[in-house]
């Protein structure tokens, strides 16, 4: 698990999709991170006006990327479109502490005793809880928060873990993601809304 703290700015980029796949690919090709850096800020491929905005978006997504595991990273280059997503939230949990609890605590489990939605409640519940435990939560504006609250909300509309109307999706894994995550680590499982027995199927 990467994180020890929950980062203040932990939604604020969104899923990035294309420039996760873009990175991946250059990746894929260079085996090189620096010269990968090189190619985003000098051609600027994230189409953004500053450099430092690129420069932030790439460390972002880099990070993602280097959580995942090379036969994650293999599904996210290669798999199906709905694989990409699952694999996208995987490197955002992993490099997130606080959206890997989340995903966790709140719809992991609301999905385990078949409640049909996860709400912007919900949402408020377990930050605030959190906020007793980690300093760096109750320093938080509310604006910011309420930004980041709408930003994960429409990531994992994005990723396909909840519709418009914020209802939870079962997540349908493919074969190869889960032999990946469980030559990885069978707990991560637990970011998705899966049921338990089917877990403990695969495990």
């Amino acid at each position: 698990m990467t994180d020890t703290t929950y980062k203040s700015t932990f939604a604020s980029g969104g899923l990035r999709r294309n420039e996760t796949l873009l990175v991946a690919e250059l990746y894929q090709e260079l085996k090189d991170w620096e010269g990968v850096r090189r190619r985003v800020l000098n051609e600027n491929l994230f189409l953004v006006r500053s450099r430092a905005s690129a420069q932030r978006i790439f460390q972002e997504i880099r990070g993602r990327l280097h959580a995942l595991t090379t036969r994650e990273m293999d599904i996210l280059l290669r798999g199906a479109p709905q694989e990409q997503n699952h694999a996208l939230w995987l490197g955002l949990c992993k490099r997130s502490r606080f959206i890997r609890d989340f995903a966790i605590e709140a719809l992991h489990e609301k999905f385990q005793r078949m409640e049909a939605s996860l709400t912007y409640e919900d949402y408020d519940r377990f930050f605030y809880d959190k906020a007793e435990w980690h300093p760096e939560l109750a320093r938080v504006s509310e604006s910011t928060h309420k930004k980041q609250r709408q930003n994960l909300f429409r990531i994992m509309r994005e990723v396909g873990l909840l519709s418009q109307e914020n209802t939870i999706i079962p997540a349908l894994l493919s074969p190869d993601l889960i032999q990946a995550i469980r030559e990885d680590d069978p707990a991560w499982f637990a970011i998705y809304p899966i049921p338990d027995y089917e877990i403990a199927r695969w495990i």
